[in-house]
């Protein structure tokens, strides 16, 4: 659809900043009590707006605005759901198996999006050749995702729902986790964490494209590496947590990621070279495997320092810093973006360039 960097940052940015939606979320959450019923509707409101989006191509493929616009909207209804579901989840799982079960849950649908996304990266290269096509190959896939997103939906309709404590919302009880200290801790280090994180990573696909001129079936390929090494690794950093603690997970696969993206400068210094291909490989292996302990540690912490308080409210705190730090870097990660593809430079021949997609994008990562 033409998209440049500003706009995937925006996009990106969009589906962190609706997190924010939280914030009402808990107010129905303590009044009603219907986590189940607030999820349910949530996913079935944001899964449905996907059908729209998976149109544009045909009525409107230029319009950027639209496809941002319904996204958000898609994004608002999927928080709503997330922060119910989350709370849900919360007092239905028992503490002590908490990390090996989801884990589990984590290694069984990242299986189904890897497989899942070799089909489409497939389907999408037959139509590689034809730009309005290969719009509307993306809404097929779409259209298949929403069939898919509803069975989830009735899946979540057979999961039972506790009784939860309910307390009366106010502003002081979103107040709670921040004078919190140990929890204010964790939304400081997630916060800033978050920011980092979020920087660069929602343009490697785009680093991928216009810097190592890699075809979308070797970008899925490097995608799904990252994936099954994630599933892979959800398991042993499941068993590990239960056993060591969430802390010193957490430390070994912050320092792995962040070595990680640190070392995608390395795939084209100065040029894309002989081992560019191999070392995407091995930097997609670390990636999803310091993805699986950052993810699954993050989430135990959270919900074990937030019992037996108010389960909505301490986690729709996290979501809410992690959400604006995200959605600020992902902005400022897409703005630098465009301008490094924009800036000028007197190379040693004297002529004054302008540098193209392909060196600005080498230049922000």
């Amino acid at each position: 659809m033409g998209a440049d960097n500003a706009y995937i940052g925006y996009i990106t940015a969009a589906s962190f900043l609706s997190q924010l939606v939280q914030i009402p979320t808990i107010y129905l959450i303590e009044k009603f009590g219907k986590r189940k019923l607030i999820t349910i509707l949530g996913s079935l409101g944001s899964r449905t707006l996907w059908i729209v989006i998976s149109l544009i191509p045909f009525f409107a493929p230029q319009n950027l605005l639209l496809l941002i616009s319904v996204f958000s909207a898609s994004s608002i209804l999927a928080n709503i759901s997330a922060c119910s579901w989350n709370s849900w989840m919360r007092d239905l799982v028992p503490m002590e198996t908490r990390g090996t079960f989801f884990a589990k849950r984590f290694k069984l649908s990242y299986s189904l999006s890897s497989t899942l996304g070799i089909l489409a990266g497939l389907y999408i290269d037959n139509f590689g050749g034809v730009s309005s096509e290969t719009l509307k190959s993306y809404s097929v896939i779409f259209i298949i995702g929403v069939i898919f997103g509803m069975m989830g939906v009735f899946f979540i309709t057979r999961i039972p729902e506790p009784d939860m404590v309910k307390s009366k919302f106010s502003f002081e009880l979103l107040k709670q986790p921040f004078l919190d200290k140990n929890f204010r801790k964790l939304l400081s280090t997630l916060g800033f964490w978050s920011f980092a994180s979020n920087l660069a990573t929602p343009f490697i696909a785009v680093y991928m494209l216009s810097v190592l001129d890699l075809n979308i079936a070797y970008i899925m390929l490097f995608t799904i590496i990252t994936r099954i090494s994630n599933v892979y690794f959800m398991g042993p950093f499941g068993k590990l947590t239960d056993r060591f603690g969430n802390k010193p997970v957490l430390s070994v696969s912050a320092g792995v990621f962040v070595i990680t993206i640190f070392a995608w400068t390395f795939t084209t210094l100065p040029q894309k070279h002989v081992l560019s291909l191999p070392l995407l490989f091995v930097l997609s292996v670390l990636l999803g495997t310091s993805n699986a302990g950052t993810d699954l540690t993050t989430l135990n912490i959270a919900a074990k320092l937030s019992y037996p308080k108010p389960a909505s409210t301490y986690l729709a705190s996290v979501a809410i810093v992690t959400s604006v730090a995200s959605g600020i870097a992902s902005t400022i990660g897409g703005l630098f973006a465009d301008f490094f593809c924009t800036k000028a430079v007197i190379p040693k021949s004297g002529v004054v360039t302008v540098w193209d997609i392909r060196k600005g994008a080498d230049s922000v990562l």
